[in-house]
């Protein structure tokens, strides 16, 4: 002890001499210096509460005396939170249920079984080594025993049909004299209900003569002298953090605490899947962060969270990137109803990929997403899903393959009302040819009645195969109005999700000028620009097409067929502010086929495509499309 007083005369803020003196210190039984101590040397690193224990404890008596603390703790404050006042924090995740653990060791020491075995509940939950064992060791015969279905801390809730999310408080009581079970709910710290619901009495001398034969044997307290309660109550989808007390009142009246939670919201459930442009950018800052949520799970330990603390996060599943950020952050700022995100993205990932395997324990991407929504409770209230997926697919097929991955997420996820998909754009995010791709994603709308369809291209702030935090935040702000349409009643119904060539046909026999009609019948298509200087050239709305496909790899032609240098035989591209674009050409042409927006690069150039574009006054890309069939000139067609 004087050792260490000596160094920390000199070093008044070391950490581990505060850390070792608290040790010593316990061991000499002076509690009140080791309690300080501990204190300081939290207060100088943090990392001793954050670190894995096992790191922390270099020596067994350090664990012995580690586990003395946290008692001291708890007597002191009686709910032994010194070492959890920073729970939610990032860093202190992968240790949450250890710090469980202990807590409850340090209740069941001082005899409050109750809130014991509701931390050894939350420690189990949580994959601490031993906490199974310590329940059945210390709970068979506790006087209340928690289900483990009962709410967390922080947790989320789905929004049923009365903006409301019903929840259940259930367990069991076998204390005698128990008259009822109490619960106060809170809204923003102040009491807004309280329920009560009568238990059957349990008699004093029953319960005795049970404990009495429990201990003479390893069996649990008999379950007829446990008595099982659920009290329902509701929180409404808001912007507000709801908590409760839950007591027993005996037959004189008085309340005694067994479990209170905090920061309870209720709202709408969204999960975001696809590759790296999924997963990329920040969260952004909001004043209503708090409602911004999501839960995640990695080895044995699974937690909740908001959306924004998983910026540290990096290359793992459960990162939530800037799109889905900025999407919950509009919902939350400008509907007032929280939100929670679950995610099944990985950087670079194929659609092959996302497939579910099945296997255990889980594997792949769509697996342990799987997991991590039904550990959450919320897999069964997924209302949409936002897929932004493609760049790490080539050849045909993609539409075959998506639509096994919805029927996927039709089984898992029984209540998506909704599919929100992106289109890729050329990119330089590979080598891959992924026309095809970008095609097959054009009709997925047609196999899909609920599905929106969304263009990237247009969208500033890309780099050739990513966005700047301002593109993720201008994408999400497409998908919003569509999401803000289906979901929360908004009446604006112009340009909200991108316009989709509906046919192409010779305006007349001369075959001089070509017609594009879109669909919606009410889109308004116009060109970004007239002209845009990329690479020391001048590139104009005519270069995003070409005829019969005409592409520089040989690949692309076709026998018999004569492929048109499409950019010179253009003379212009006519959009006008309606649904139609008119195509003039120099001369008659015999072509059958039409593509708009090339593969990667501008025609006779090493420069990825990056505009002008078609899309509507609002910035809405439209859809590119491959080879798509030009008409011959009709009566019907003019």
């Amino acid at each position: 002890f004087d050792d260490f007083s000596a160094i920390l005369s000199r070093l008044p803020n070391n950490a581990n001499a505060h850390f070792m003196r608290s040790v010593v210190a316990f061991s000499m039984m002076k509690y009140s210096e080791s309690f300080a101590d501990m204190q300081s040397a939290l207060r100088y690193d943090t990392r001793l509460a954050q670190k894995p224990l096992q790191y922390t404890m270099r020596s067994p008596i350090e664990k012995q005396n580690f586990e003395g603390f946290t008692a001291i703790a708890a007597k002191q404050f009686a709910r032994a939170d010194s070492l959890l006042a920073n729970l939610y924090q990032p860093e202190m995740i992968r240790e949450r249920g250890a710090l469980y653990y202990y807590r409850a060791m340090a209740k069941f020491g001082l005899r409050k079984s109750e809130t014991g075995c509701e931390d050894c509940r939350i420690a189990e939950e949580l994959g601490a080594a031993g906490a199974e064992e310590l329940f059945t060791r210390n709970c068979s015969q506790a006087d209340v025993v928690l289900d483990k279905s009962f709410p967390r801390n922080f947790q989320f809730f789905a929004r049923e049909a009365n903006d409301s999310a019903r929840l259940s408080l259930s367990g069991s009581v076998s204390r005698a004299g128990v008259d009822s079970v109490v619960v106060v709910v809170y809204r923003n710290g102040e009491a807004v209900a309280r329920r009560s619901v009568a238990l059957t009495a349990v008699s004093t001398s029953a319960k005795e003569s049970a404990k009495s034969s429990q201990k003479q044997g390893t069996k649990p307290l008999s379950k007829q002298w446990q008595v099982p309660f659920t009290v329902p109550i509701s929180i409404k989808a808001e912007c507000a953090q709801y908590g409760f007390v839950l007591g027993l009142k005996d037959k004189s009246g008085v309340e005694h605490t067994v479990a209170r939670r905090d920061s309870l919201v209720a709202g709408d459930v969204f999960l975001f899947a696809g590759q790296s442009n999924m997963v990329l950018g920040d969260v952004p800052p909001s004043p209503k962060s708090a409602f911004m949520r999501t839960y995640n799970w990695e080895n044995t330990t699974s937690w909740w969270q908001t959306m924004a603390a998983t910026n540290g996060f990096s290359g793992r599943l459960g990162r939530c990137g800037g799109l889905s950020g900025e999407l919950a952050r509009r919902i939350v700022e400008e509907r007032g109803i929280p939100v929670c995100g679950l995610y099944a993205s990985v950087n670079g990932s194929s659609i092959e990929q996302h497939f579910p395997l099945g296997k255990y324990p889980p594997q792949g991407i769509y697996d342990n997403a799987l997991r991590m929504a039904r550990l959450s409770g919320l897999a069964k209230q997924i209302r949409a899903v936002f897929w932004y997926q493609g760049e790490s697919n080539s050849g045909l097929g993609y539409g075959q393959k998506f639509a096994a991955l919805a029927e996927a997420w039709k089984s898992d996820y029984p209540a998506v009302e909704r599919l929100y998909v992106v289109q890729i754009r050329p990119n330089s995010c590979n080598t891959l040819d992924q026309n095809d791709v970008r095609e097959e994603q054009r009709h997925l709308g047609a196999m899909f009645p609920n599905l929106r369809l969304i263009a990237a291209s247009g969208v500033e702030g890309y780099d050739g195969c990513h966005f700047s935090q301002a593109g993720y935040a201008s994408l999400a702000g497409q998908l919003y109005r569509a999401l803000a349409h289906d979901f929360y009643g908004s009446a604006d119904t112009t340009d909200i999700v991108s316009p989709n060539l509906a046919k192409a046909y010779f305006a007349d026999t001369t075959r001089q000028a070509i017609v594009l009609e879109f669909m919606p019948p009410s889109s308004r298509i116009i060109a970004s620009s007239d002209s845009l200087l990329v690479g020391g050239m001048t590139v104009f709305i005519k270069n995003a097409f070409l005829c019969d496909g005409r592409f520089s790899e040989s690949s692309k032609t076709e026998s018999g067929k004569s492929f048109l240098d499409a950019p010179n035989m253009i003379a212009s591209v006519e959009a006008s502010g309606d649904n139609i674009v008119r195509i003039t050409l120099r001369s008659g042409i015999r072509a059958e086929r039409l593509t708009y927006l090339p593969d990667k690069f501008y025609p006779g150039a090493t420069t990825i495509y990056a505009g002008p574009w078609l899309q509507t006054p609002r910035g809405m890309g439209v859809l590119s499309f491959f080879r798509a069939p030009i008409q011959p000139p009709t009566v019907g067609n003019k």
